[in-house]
């Protein structure tokens, strides 16, 4: 992890500090105008026709969005032709553009409040034809997509002048025999043989034109006069704030670098500082100074995750936060066995002033030590994590709670050299170097796939395959990183690749098999002294499970893109130390829903990004 301060490390190339300027043009860059502009289907469902124009090529149907929400109809989500024959969808750009860029999103769909994941594909975009025309209609451009389910994106080598885009549904027989198919569909077009729906979320355009804040800004405001930034609205990142980080589950920028736009180094540094002085007191006793708080003992990242909303809390009252941990306190299930007290300051440096847990008494009067009420925060109680500083109410909850656990995550300065030493030592080991751009996979598939509602469904390895796949055509990626508690997955993930000559790199230093923990069985429970004495009774080594953690962690963060599942306290760390790195937000992906602001997961998300706890135990 960089230093907490300082200048962010320059861009790896200089071309993508230019951006794709080179490519469109001095000046030019690609840019999102898809939204809002008008989008015909072959058919429409009659119960939608309420309102809306019939227009002899098509009827008019609503723009759709990349997300799916709770509080919204169905319906009023994407567009959904009749089964038919050649069903289409086509964006009208009003005027002739360079096309540099589409992406198109398959419907989907909310299931049971209390249901993991809590969005699920309606039907499949795959296999469909898309089609580019310009002004007088003519084709200049045409592919068939075959083996794509939830989204799709293409970057084309050079761009196209071009005002319509079409989507245009085929059967599976279109990806067999071409010939064939064309004689059976003529043969049979009244037939029910060839005939789906189409099903489509949103069909987005870039095109290479020269940045106007006020025509391009989408969600925010424009910074000055001379028409330049736009300044998001709350939790909106993007060139264009197009993304919103609390319904969204991709951020996916025309230029790896867009994400800069995101970070402030003044509030980042200005509220560390904060941070730190407010955790800095001499008067440990002072019930009105400090709270003193137990925590859970769960995965590194829950634990981690849930301490963070402490320290949020204590912020929100002025007051120093305490951790009943180390000597005299609780016992941290992944600190080193070596270490005395197995605190948090093992591996962390200091939270607080405060000696954490310890009580001392010197001339009748506490001093040093902790002489304050210990407040159990249940598990199930997550709204103090809503509370947000004043300067952080109009841009970012996602900032907020990345500064939260910037200052937790301070390592022990030998513990931080060792784990440098590691990471470059790994790095070195895999032939990664500084100039490749690495796709991070986080792949969750040990026991949480085993446990509560995602016992049996989690999302199978296929889709975060899938995911990579367009993450490395989008971003000219040539390598990915995987972090996984999986064997098997990092096997399939490491075959499939394998075919493509793309190189995938990950720790060898673990035996991952060691992790499988059976039916219904937490990994903690296998490092808690309580519940396991020895290592031949199935018990795991917390040093060495801390070790493979830190590294998987600190790996990831060297990345530049991230494919992850965000009901993972994990993936939502793994963004945060990328974040950290980069002073940028990546493009990233979760297969399994929108990044959760508290610990736990969130559950019927509505289109403002207010959510209620989902029914977990444990992240």
């Amino acid at each position: 992890l960089p230093s907490q301060t300082g200048t962010p490390p320059q861009p790896l190339k200089q071309q993508e500090e230019e951006g794709q300027k080179a490519i469109h043009g001095d000046g030019q860059e690609l840019l999102e105008v898809g939204w809002m502009k008008p989008v015909r289907m072959s058919t429409t469902q009659p119960d939608e026709m309420q309102g809306k124009m019939d227009i002899s090529s098509g009827q008019q149907v609503v723009d759709g969005v990349t997300s799916v929400v709770y509080d919204e109809d169905y319906s009023l989500q994407h567009a959904t032709t009749n089964e038919e024959l050649f069903p289409w969808l086509e964006v009208d750009l009003e005027h002739e553009n360079l096309v540099g860029r589409v992406d198109i999103y398959a419907a989907k769909k909310t299931g049971k409040w209390n249901e993991y994941p809590q969005t699920f594909l309606d039907d499949g975009l795959a296999p469909f034809k898309l089609q580019l025309f310009d002004e007088k209609k003519v084709l200049i451009h045409e592919q068939t997509v075959c083996d794509v389910v939830e989204f799709y994106s293409v970057n084309f080598k050079q761009t196209n002048h071009a005002r319509y885009i079409r989507i245009t549904g085929l059967s599976n027989e279109s990806c067999t025999d071409d010939e064939l198919y064309d004689q059976s569909c003529k043969q049979n077009a009244n037939s029910s043989a060839h005939k789906r729906t189409l099903k489509i979320l949103e069909v987005k355009a870039f095109v290479s034109m020269r940045w106007n804040c006020s025509l391009h800004c989408r969600n925010g405001r424009c910074q000055d006069s001379n028409d330049d930034t736009c300044l998001c609205q709350a939790d909106w990142v993007g060139r264009q704030c197009d993304t919103f980080l609390r319904t969204d589950n991709r951020f996916l920028p025309p230029n790896i670098n867009d994400g800069k736009w995101f970070w402030d180094e003044e509030m980042f540094a200005e509220t560390l500082a904060t941070i730190n002085q407010t955790q800095q007191i001499n008067h440990c006793y002072d019930m009105e100074k400090a709270m003193l708080y137990t925590f859970h003992n769960v995965g590194f990242g829950g634990t981690l995750s849930f301490i963070s909303g402490l320290l949020s809390l204590s912020m929100s009252m002025n007051r120093t936060m305490i951790i009943n941990a180390g000597e005299g306190g609780q016992e941290w299930i992944y600190s080193p066995a070596s270490c005395q007290g197995r605190g948090f300051d093992c591996v962390f440096k200091p939270w607080t002033s405060c000696s954490m847990g310890r009580r001392e008494e010197r001339s009748g009067e506490k001093r040093g030590g902790v002489n304050v009420r210990l407040f159990n925060m249940p598990h199930t109680v997550v709204e103090h994590y809503d509370w947000l500083p004043a300067r952080f109410r109009d841009r970012s909850i996602v900032m907020w709670r990345l500064i939260l656990f910037s200052f937790l995550f301070r390592m022990q300065e030998d513990v931080s050299m060792e784990m440098e030493r590691k990471v470059q030592e790994e790095k070195k080991t895999m032939n990664w170097t500084d100039d490749d751009v690495v796709v991070g996979m986080h792949v969750r598939h040990g026991d949480s796939c085993r446990t509560n509602i995602r016992r049996n469904k989690c999302v199978p390895i296929s889709r975060h395959i899938q995911e990579t796949e367009n993450m490395l055509k989008l971003y000219k990626a040539n390598k990915i990183f995987v972090a996984t508690d999986n064997a098997d997955a990092l096997a399939q993930i490491t075959r499939h690749f394998h075919s493509q000559q793309v190189q995938v790199l990950s720790l060898n230093m673990y035996n991952r098999s060691q992790l499988d923990s059976g039916d219904g069985v937490y990994i903690e429970k296998r490092l808690h002294p309580h519940t396991c004495k020895t290592l031949s009774d199935g018990c795991l080594s917390p040093s060495e499970l801390l070790n493979f953690t830190l590294l998987d962690l600190l790996l990831l963060s060297h990345t530049r893109i991230l494919v992850g599942h965000f009901t993972s306290n994990m993936s939502r760390i793994a963004l945060m130390l990328i974040i950290l790195r980069g002073r940028s937000l990546p493009p990233f992906v979760s297969v399994d829903g929108p990044w959760c602001h508290h610990w736990q997961a969130c559950c019927k998300t509505n289109r403002r990004g207010h959510s209620v706890l989902c029914p977990f135990v444990q992240t």
